[in-house]
């Protein structure tokens, strides 16, 4: 996904920066807004796997201090990895789409 979306900025860097477009502009306009709602899509997906594996990592923790057993510690640490790997992509993902809607709006004024 990240890839994809570098790949997506650089395409539209590209074209911002006065690379020639052989095509319709409603046409290209019309895929810049699809592959938009494509990456929110996924960022709302990422958002709501992040939160639940944000709350699974409060419920494990409470189960490691009441029940004082190593096994929930284990748990405590797998899911608090998870969870930072996942705050760490939700992140990128956030200020990917953020950038991608600044050039987009530079584009839109460039194009008229």
């Amino acid at each position: 996904m990240g890839q994809k979306l570098k790949n997506q900025i650089a395409w539209l860097e590209s074209l911002e920066n006065g690379e020639s477009f052989d095509g319709d502009f409603r046409t290209l306009i019309l895929q810049i807004i699809e592959d938009r709602k494509y990456f929110q899509h996924e960022r709302l997906i990422h958002l709501m796997v992040t939160l639940f594996f944000g709350i699974f990592m409060i419920f494990s923790i409470w189960l490691a201090v009441t029940q004082a057993e190593l096994l929930y510690g284990v748990l405590v640490l797998i899911v608090s990895v998870l969870e930072i790997a996942y705050i760490v992509h939700y992140y990128r993902l956030e200020n990917g789409v953020q950038k991608l809607w600044e050039i987009e709006q530079r584009l839109y004024k460039k194009i008229g």
